[in-house]
């Protein structure tokens, strides 16, 4: 386990919980160090049309500058940023009352 999911609290580490694929705002997600000729390619694929599978993102604890971290995707992250790209198709761990935020669940029944 990294130093950073070590640190991070329980229901931000574990693989069980829910997952759901959602276009989330760039500028929500936390920069990572990557190869700039990676990216480069992944720009010139990405205007060609090509279809990439969705990023995958873990949220990151309340008070972080950020809401995600990428977990599998970051020159993907870094092409659409280069692109202008707004959003990104990316999976996301969630706990139970953000999915069915997300879903528009109303929860139990009183």
């Amino acid at each position: 386990m990294s130093r950073l999911a070590a640190a991070l609290p329980l229901p931000y580490t574990s693989r069980r919980m829910p997952r759901a694929i959602v276009d989330v705002p760039l500028s929500q997600i936390a920069p990572r160090r990557v190869s700039r000729a990676k990216v480069e390619e992944f720009v010139r694929l990405m205007r060609a049309g090509r279809v990439f599978p969705p990023v995958k993102l873990a949220r990151l604890p309340e008070g972080s500058p950020y809401r995600w971290r990428v977990s599998d995707g970051g020159h993907r992250v870094a092409a659409a940023r280069a692109l202008g790209l707004a959003t990104i198709k990316a999976k996301v761990w969630l706990s139970e009352e953000e999915l069915a935020a997300l879903r528009g669940d109303q929860g139990p029944p009183e």
